[in-house]
């Protein structure tokens, strides 16, 4: 196998188109993103399967809001993959850290139906219980604030601006 054996660097090589070296951080975050993704994909498929072959029953839980914050830190941390990820992009001379403070946070809700629902989702994936989570996909987040010349002004949150690999 050859140096782009490995799923993030294929990824900056096929996705990206580019060369490996002398990324900084905010073109690391879509490769990285997309190899998770990949990886959680091949886990889904293989569950669907599994609920499929014994014809689980499946908790769908409709919401306008999913305040479910920063995806990929909570992706590596809820797949145990944190760690391992920091030491392979340490031999490449990366910084985890880094990568993460560029993903912007999903503008999904403003606190309370927004929280309840990422919670009741977490809650249903500790418990291994089949479950989908089902809301709109806004284009633009809640707003973005701003203070100029003493007074509150509100832009639109364009959170998706680059796309999600999520």
């Amino acid at each position: 196998m050859n140096r782009y054996g490995s799923p993030f660097l294929r990824h900056i090589r096929y996705t990206l188109a580019r060369p490996s070296n002398g990324l900084i951080p905010h073109e690391l975050l879509k490769p990285l993103s997309l190899a998770i993704r990949d990886w959680m994909i091949d886990r889904l498929l293989k569950t669907e399967q599994r609920y499929q072959e014994k014809d689980v029953k499946r908790v769908c839980y409709l919401s306008l809001e999913f305040l479910m914050g920063r995806w990929l830190s909570d992706n590596l941390c809820n797949l145990g993959l944190s760690e391992p990820c920091r030491a392979v992009l340490a031999e490449l001379g990366i910084d985890l850290d880094a990568v993460l403070e560029v993903e912007p946070d999903a503008g999904l809700g403003n606190g309370g139906l927004g929280r309840l629902a990422a919670c009741f989702l977490e809650s249903l994936a500790t418990m291994g219980m089949p479950g989908f989570g089902y809301g709109i996909d806004y284009e633009y987040g809640m707003f973005k604030q701003e203070i100029a010349g003493g007074h509150q002004r509100e832009k639109p949150d364009l959170w998706k601006a680059e796309g999600t690999p999520f």
